[in-house]
């Protein structure tokens, strides 16, 4: 149609073809499983892209030297002269759910390709770009019944149709469930004669049922029988396959499929996202018959998910946000059996099933395909209402098994499901000694850095004892433990006498030395710190002032000088942070300013003190003011979402305006909102916790009446400071720049760990600007007239009772 000539039969040269039709807009018109990277040599750009479902994999290593892309982990592991430091929020992820969810991994400079996403690379900088996300539609009312199932039963068959495209051997992975029963059927249907796959133990299995599908559609059928001692046998084998730690026990008895598969095929077809797509999983029907309240729900399903909320614990660093809960926001979103499905198409499939399946697999040199992850397939069933998928009476994956009833036995139909279970427990007491022996050597190596291994250690004795651990949780640490002692550590060890050896070029080089010893300090410094240091650092110059900085003051880069500013005096800063003396920087009352800077300062830093304002837009104005044209200041707030914060509603900017335009103060009337609100944000993670209501009233009545009040009188998002920033601007007739913006949602290297930091320069106003500023200003009084006159009689009627 467009009038392209394809010389061959190959993926490469339709996505060639398809870029040079629509550009970027082609990666949002494949349907199908991919990675890969193009080269625009016309533009010098290069794009790394992931398929919609994240079927296939893709890694990234970026540091000031290089920018490294593969599909597999171990491919970038085995280069020399990385820097592998390890990454809180990776081991985070993994604690809490068994594997480790985009765009982390347990190496800080190492991040894998979101699904649905691509990263264009120019000059040496990575931007990161989302052509595709889930969506789920319900329209009403909703189309008849019969029409639905026949639209299905066509998408399906399409789906499973192109699965069959190829000149290879191709099988099918055939438990005798529904799902994979279903591509059978389908298999049949178009005429291809297979060879289907089923695993079990002698004395627990389904033989039975995909035994009876495989007969009734005239499909060669192979059993495989194994036991626990053969995955004892290929631990050590597996657990290097999978190229990064997932300790999802299914992986076993995968691994021992694929050993007899590559005897008889090339491609696999599986029915992997059946249940994501339908509604097939236990905890999605437990979730929904609970009937809890709406605060309650993420947490049962996760918890029901076999996943483990309280992992965390087991990390060194006790302040870092909780992260692992960045894609709630697809489960909030949505009704809840949408929000369910939407949750895990969006974790669980790309990085534990999809992950899982291409790493084992194609250690055997197969193909996995998933018919239930085409995209069709998917978006067509995303818009179908919920008791379509489960009923009413409690049946999962309804819609599926109603279109199927015909065509299945209705043994099949009817079965519970099963999965292929393995024994965990037995597996660790088998493994005991292999076990204890790996947490041993686990408490010296890099990972003691990260993770308390003593407690961890603690965990593994009390499970062995019989005190307390879940099997799985231990299962967990020791799938990890092991990689790292016995994988990584093989691949690191080549990297490091690759590195030994290229030393001495490496030191030859000034600047890379200068720059190795920035990373030194980096690392040496606490993480808050440390992406400060690295934001700010590009921007600090000459001489400048902090505010607020207590016992822990900004780390500033060579050459750089800066004055402490506080409310508080040195002896009152050591009592309040229990540090000595030496901890604490000289102080001085901003009173004093002027004289020291009669000219202003370079910059300003005030990390963590906006929030304590009653009046951030005057504050900020005020601020504006100490620093001298073409200077910068560094602003930052914590992230509502990464403190006790998150319990309070954000304030509308609006709220903020009318502070300043009021004049609001600590001692103003509208405070006593400020600090409920603040009171009772903290109840669950903060100093108010487990407080009665009457603690709550005194605690309110103490900090209205305190002469130094450190409450968090508003709480922030980026956006929320982004306005007042602009606004204190405008108010202050100057115009900025802003410099860069750090923050819990953005890429590295202006990722934070709950802070939101603003680098932003200051200029003088043009005259025209000047104007329109001040007409703006004159409007806003204008509006907030009537407003200021009623608060004002509120004042007088309320006045007789402010004491009480």
């Amino acid at each position: 149609q467009q009038g392209y000539n394809f010389k061959t039969n190959t993926n490469t040269e339709i996505i060639l073809y398809t870029y040079e039709a629509y550009d970027i807009k082609t990666f949002n018109k494949f349907n199908g499983m991919f990675a890969f990277c193009l080269w625009d040599n016309n533009k010098d750009v290069v794009y790394l892209v992931r398929d919609q479902f994240g079927i296939k994999p893709l890694y990234v290593y970026e540091d000031n030297r290089q920018i490294v892309f593969a599909s597999e982990l171990k491919a970038i592991l085995a280069l020399s002269e990385l820097d592998l430091t390890l990454d809180p929020l990776g081991f985070q992820d993994y604690l809490t759910f068994r594997y480790i969810q985009a765009p982390y991994t347990f190496f800080e400079r190492i991040k894998r390709v979101e699904a649905g996403t691509f990263w264009k690379i120019k000059n040496g900088k990575i931007t990161r770009y989302r052509y595709y996300d889930l969506a789920y539609h319900h329209p009403y009312p909703y189309p008849p019944l019969d029409e639905v199932k026949e639209t299905l039963q066509k998408k399906f068959q399409s789906a499973v149709q192109s699965q069959l495209m190829g000149e290879v051997p191709i099988g099918v992975l055939l438990s005798g469930g529904v799902d994979s029963s279903s591509i059978a059927y389908y298999i049949h249907t178009l005429g291809a004669n297979l060879t289907t796959f089923n695993i079990g133990f002698p004395d627990v299995n389904e033989f039975e049922y995909s035994r009876e599908v495989a007969r009734q559609f005239c499909l060669k059928h192979v059993e495989i029988s194994v036991t626990p001692k053969d995955f004892l046998k290929n631990f050590a084998t597996i657990n290097a396959a999978l190229d990064e730690p997932i300790a999802d026990p299914a992986c076993l008895p995968l691994y021992c499929l694929g050993e007899e598969l590559k005897k008889h095929v090339t491609v696999v077809l599986s029915g992997e996202g059946g249940d994501e797509v339908f509604g097939g999983y236990p905890q999605y029907l437990r979730t929904l018959q609970a009937k809890l309240p709406y605060n309650d729900q993420f947490h049962y399903f996760l918890e029901h998910s076999y996943y483990f909320l309280d992992g965390t614990h087991l990390l060194r660093a006790k302040t870092i946000p909780p992260l692992h809960l960045r894609h709630k926001k697809y489960f909030e979103e949505l009704p809840l059996l949408s929000g369910m499905l939407a949750y895990d198409m969006k974790t669980w499939i790309p990085e534990n099933l999809m992950m899982k399946a291409d790493k084992i697999l194609m250690a055997h040199s197969l193909e996995g395909r998933f018919p239930f992850l085409d995209r069709d397939l998917f978006e067509y069933a995303a818009t179908l209402p919920q008791h379509y998928k489960i009923s009413p009476d409690g049946t999962t994956k309804w819609l599926l098994k109603e279109i199927m009833t015909p065509h299945l036995p209705k043994n099949n139909i009817k079965k519970k499901k099963m999965g292929f279970t393995v024994p965990v427990d037995r597996m660790l007491l088998e493994l005991k000694t292999t076990v204890l022996q790996t947490f041993n050597e686990l408490q010296h190596s890099v990972v003691s850095e990260v993770l308390d291994t003593e407690m961890v250690q603690r965990l593994v004795q009390h499970y062995y004892k019989g005190r307390s651990g879940s099997a799985l949780q231990v299962w967990t640490l020791f799938v990890m433990a092991y990689w790292f002692i016995h994988s990584f550590s093989s691949w690191n060890a080549s990297q490091s006498k690759s590195s030994r050896s290229s030393y001495k070029q490496i030191i030859l080089r000034e600047q890379k030395h200068q720059d190795s010893q920035e990373c030194k300090k980096e690392r040496n410094m606490r993480t808050t710190d440390a992406i400060r240091y690295k934001v700010t650092k590009p921007f600090l110059r000459g001489n400048g002032i902090e505010i607020g900085a207590g016992a822990n003051p900004q780390p500033l880069p060579e050459g750089v000088t800066c004055e402490y500013y506080d409310k508080r005096t040195e002896d009152e800063l050591v009592q309040l942070f229990q540090v000595p003396k030496a901890d604490i920087p000289k102080v001085h009352s901003l009173d004093t300013f002027w004289k020291r800077f009669p000219q202003g300062a370079d910059f300003l830093i005030a990390h963590h003190v906006l929030e304590h304002t009653s009046n951030p837009i005057k504050t900020l104005i005020t601020w504006n003011s100490l620093v001298k044209e073409g200077g910068v200041l560094v602003i930052s707030v914590p992230d509502a979402r990464y403190c006790p914060d998150q319990g309070r509603l954000l304030p509308p900017f609006e709220h903020i305006l009318y502070d300043y335009l009021f004049d609001r103060d600590d001692d103003s009337f509208e405070s006593r909102e400020h600090i409920y609100s603040f009171v009772m944000g903290w109840i669950d993670d903060g100093f108010a916790k487990n407080m009665d209501k009457f603690n709550i009233a005194t605690r309110t009545h103490q900090s209205a009446h305190a002469a130094q009040n450190d409450l968090h009188w508003h709480a922030f998002n980026e956006q929320l400071l982004n306005s007042i920033v602009t606004t204190a601007a405008l108010l202050s007739k100057r115009n900025i720049t802003i410099e860069a913006i750090a923050s819990p949602d953005r890429t590295e290297p202006y990722r934070t760990t709950g802070d939101i930091i603003y680098v932003y320069r200051l200029k003088k106003d043009l005259k025209g600007q000047q104007r329109i500023n001040d007409s703006l200003i004159e409007i806003i009084r204008k509006i907030d007239k009537e407003l200021l006159r009623a608060q004002h009689k509120l004042a007088e009627i309320v006045a007789p009772y402010r004491g009480q």
